[in-house]
């Protein structure tokens, strides 16, 4: 089994779903600690949280106070990092960029 380091949720501009799966991801006990961030794939400017994101995370007890989007950069990929998509589009985006590897749809690992 392969072990990585860092988790990178991507999205076309990662104010939605990808924050909100690294939030859930960082309150879950894992057995290591690893780094966990949401990246987008075209983030022209930093954005905050979606407002109906934001507010059901809230209704469950999380605040991403201070969040907003980043790019995915080239420099994020690395061998002991998995790069999680939500759709196979934009999973096929993720790697027509140079040096991407372990990008996985998020329904496909198992």
């Amino acid at each position: 089994m392969k072990v990585f380091e860092k988790v990178i949720f991507v999205g076309k501009s990662a104010t939605c779903r990808e924050p909100m799966a690294m939030e859930l991801l960082k309150k879950e006990p894992l057995r290591y600690s690893i780094e966990v961030e949401a990246k987008g794939l075209v983030v022209l400017f930093p954005e905050p949280l979606n407002q109906k994101a934001e507010a059901v995370m809230i209704s469950n007890g999380i605040h991403l106070e201070n969040y907003e989007s980043s790019q995915l950069e080239t420099s994020d990929f690395a061998e002991n990092t998995l790069i999680l998509t939500f759709d196979r589009e934009v999973k096929e985006k993720v790697l027509e960029l140079e040096g991407a590897q372990n990008v996985y749809v998020l329904t496909d690992v198992t």
